[in-house]
């Protein structure tokens, strides 16, 4: 029941963060890369994979962190001042994520597969803070041995 609650919450951040944007879910779709019917799947459900609730978070201006969670300093989405700029931030995004999936998929498979859904989430999360607060990790997370990876968010 507590997922379900969890996912209810986290659609109506989605479509929250959408009309905050002033952008049309059609608009959202073609930012990410994918159908307006995923879109209106994610606003109606909830569910949304890693990946496209980056993607979602970067399309919207607001933080990966308030949409799975709704932790902020305020109940609403931060929404960037001029979102047509491109920021270093965004301009790291897909190299973040190509280092984060890399670890999930090589080093990190084991663990992460015996996760539950929301676990997994979270420790994306992890994995994106961390790598973005030492941007250094960059170059060295793909050599990393596991165990260090998982000390290293606190796992």
């Amino acid at each position: 029941m507590e997922n379900k609650a969890m996912t209810d919450y986290i659609s109506d951040r989605i479509s929250t963060a959408i009309q905050a944007s002033g952008k049309s879910k059609a608009q959202i779709a073609k930012d990410i890369g994918v159908s307006a019917q995923a879109v209106s799947n994610w606003t109606a459900t909830g569910s949304i994979d890693k990946y496209n609730l980056i993607k979602l978070a970067h399309a919207t201006g607001t933080s990966e962190k308030w949409l799975i969670s709704g932790d902020t300093n305020t109940t609403e989405p931060e929404i960037k001042d001029e979102p047509g700029q491109y920021n270093a931030t965004e301009a790291l995004l897909p190299e973040l994520i190509e280092v984060i999936e890399y670890a999930i998929t090589h080093q990190l498979s084991n663990y992460y597969n015996n996760l539950p859904p929301i676990a997994q989430v979270k420790f994306v999360f992890q994995l994106y803070d961390l790598i973005y607060k030492d941007r250094a990790l960059l170059n060295v997370t793909k050599d990393m041995q596991s165990s260090t990876l998982l000390k290293m968010t606190g796992n």
